[in-house]
C-alpha cells in the first residue's frame, strides 16, 4: 500500500496476537470480564528510498499493550494503545517516503487529558482532546490492508 502518495507502495508487516495484549484484559482495569480477541497488528513499514528499503524506525506501532494500530486514507499512521477505556492515540505521518511521530493523546486514569508532540506536554480538556484527535484524523477512515502470508508476498 502506497501510505504517502509517492507512487512507491509501502512494505507493511503484521502479526496474529492478542489485541492489546493481555493487559487490555486485566481486571485492575475493567471490571468486564472479556474473551481475549485477537487480530492483525502491524508491526513494522518499509519503504524503497533511493531504491534501498528502508526500515521506518521512527515509528511505534505494536509496541507497549497496543490494541488496534491503522492507517488512515489521510496517510497517517495510528496506534492505539493501553485500553480503550484510557487511551493513548500516538499519530504518525509520511513525509518523502519517511514515517514521523507527529502527537499523541492521552487520557489519563484521573480524568485528565494530554497533548503530547515534539514540543512537549500540554494538559486539556475533553473537549480539546477530542478536538485535536478529529482535527489530526481530518475525516479519514481507516483503510483495509490485505494481509497476505510473507511465503505468497509477490505471487
Amino acid at each position: 500500500y502506497d501510505i504517502d502518495g509517492d507512487g512507491s507502495e509501502e512494505l507493511i508487516f503484521g502479526q496474529l496476537d492478542v489485541l492489546g495484549g493481555t493487559d487490555i484484559y486485566d481486571v485492575r482495569y475493567t471490571t468486564d470480564e472479556l474473551p481475549m480477541v485477537y487480530g492483525m497488528m502491524i508491526v513494522d513499514v518499509y519503504s524503497i528510498i533511493d531504491g534501498k528499503p528502508f526500515r521506518q524506525d521512527k515509528i511505534n506501532l505494536s509496541g507497549g499493550g497496543a490494541y488496534e494500530t491503522q492507517i488512515l486514507s489521510n496517510g497517517i499512521m495510528k496506534s492505539c494503545r493501553d485500553t480503550p477505556y484510557f487511551p493513548l492515540y500516538s499519530y504518525y505521518k509520511f513525509t518523502d517516503g519517511v514515517g514521523d511521530y507527529v502527537a499523541a493523546l492521552i487520557m489519563y486514569r484521573d480524568g485528565t487529558f494530554v497533548y503530547s508532540d515534539k514540543n512537549g506536554d500540554e494538559y486539556i480538556s475533553q473537549e480539546e482532546f477530542n478536538r485535536r484527535i478529529a482535527e489530526i484524523e481530518d475525516g479519514a477512515h481507516p483503510i483495509e490492508i490485505k494481509w497476505k502470508r510473507l511465503q505468497d508476498y509477490g505471487k
